[in-house]
Order: structure tokens, then sequence, then C-alpha cells
């Protein structure tokens, strides 16, 4: 595991009425061994006032999905059919199990993993998210194993030099765009600032331009 993430254990044991398998990781039971969907709807109850006026969600720990499956729940009861749900889970393991034993099936949820939160961010679909304003939901016993990864994630600053963030970008296109297109001892503040000014001293990809001035903003933020 990576430099934030301890497992020294990690097993499945089932529902009291056998319906479900309950994941313990370092002696900490990630849902209600008597009836996690009754636990989830209870979690998620508490941000019913935010939800209500949201259609984007960041959730820190998948666990085996119980409180995801209940934000959807609550989302088609009040008719919100458009909507995006993301979740952070450090543990790949996690990420099977749930595929296997409760598998959220909805194409607006989308699951990333990554044990360096640098690279997570290196993903653009990712950080697209982000700058659409979702609003975050903690599960709690998720977070209570992760914290240091998810601090990490919630406090994270991106590269500044050109040269540091091609390697944290996982698309090959722009990779190679910031490979030509700029010095690579320039930073992202020096680059945003002259794409402002609009100098025109070269054409404009607008599409990666604009995600180099997403990123800064992160840096900044």
């Amino acid at each position: 595991m990576g430099d934030f993430i301890a497992i020294n254990s990690y097993e499945l044991k089932k529902s009291k009425d056998d319906r479900f398998k309950i994941p313990v990781i370092n002696n900490i039971s990630l849902h209600s061994t008597y009836d996690p969907q009754r636990e989830a709807s209870d979690l998620i109850k508490r941000h019913y006032s935010v939800l209500s006026k949201c259609n984007k969600v960041l959730i820190l720990g998948l666990g085996m999905g119980f409180h995801v499956q209940e934000i959807i729940r609550y989302w088609v009861e009040i008719g919100m059919h458009e909507y995006q749900i993301v979740a952070i889970e450090p543990n790949l393991r996690m990420i099977e199990d749930c595929q296997i034993y409760n598998p959220i099936k909805n194409c607006n949820f989308t699951v990333y993993f990554n044990q360096d939160p640098s690279l997570l961010f290196g993903n653009l679909s990712f950080v697209n998210f982000l700058l659409s304003g979702p609003k975050i939901i903690i599960h709690p016993p998720s977070y209570s194993i992760y914290r240091g990864y998810f601090k990490e994630v919630l406090n994270y600053k991106t590269a500044d030099k050109i040269s540091e963030f091609i390697s944290l970008i996982d698309d090959e296109k722009l990779r190679e765009y910031l490979e030509t297109a700029f010095e690579q001892e320039q930073t992202l503040e020096d680059i945003v600032d002259s794409l402002k000014k609009d100098l025109g001293s070269r054409i404009l990809n607008k599409d990666y331009d604009f995600l180099l001035q997403a990123y800064d903003l992160l840096r900044r933020t």
C-alpha cells in the first residue's frame, strides 16, 4: 500500500441476516453488521438539504457502496435524473469486492483508485469534475482508516513547473502538447498569465489551455 495507507488486516464478514458482506479493515467494520442499508440511509438523510440543491457529489470512501446507492435512490425519488457521483477509494481490493458483492450499476457513478494523490490529480476527467464544484460527502469509517490519504487529497497542491507537472499527467496528447508548446522550466503561473494576456504569439489549444488554467486554479486553492 502507499505511504498514506496502512492495511494490517482485511476480511469480509456476513451481516447478521446473511444478506450482505461487510468489510472489516484494521478491525474497523465499514458498515453495520445488522442493517447496513438502514445505516446508509441514516447517513445520507443528514445530507438531504445539500443533495436537494446539487447534482454532483464527491464521496470519500466507497466501502460496499451502500451510501452511494442511497444517494442514487434519493435523487431518483425527488426526480433528479441528471447527476454525477464520484467516489475516491484508495483500496483496490475494496473496489473489487464491491463489484462482486454489491455492484453499483449506474452510468452516472465513477470510482477512482490511486494510492498516490498526485497521480489522481493527473486524471483530466477527475480534475474537470472537481472544477464543477461537487459537494463532498465523507464515509466516516473509510475516512477513519485512510485519514492521511484523504487529507492529502483535500489539501493537494499541484506541481508548479511544467517539467514536474508532465510526469503526473496520464493523457498522452496533453503530455505531448506540454512538452512541445512550452519551456520545461516555465511555471504554470507564468503560462496562465500569458494565456490571459492573449499575446497571439502562438496558436492556442483551447481545450488544453483551459485545463492549464484549471490546474493553476487548483494549485492556488
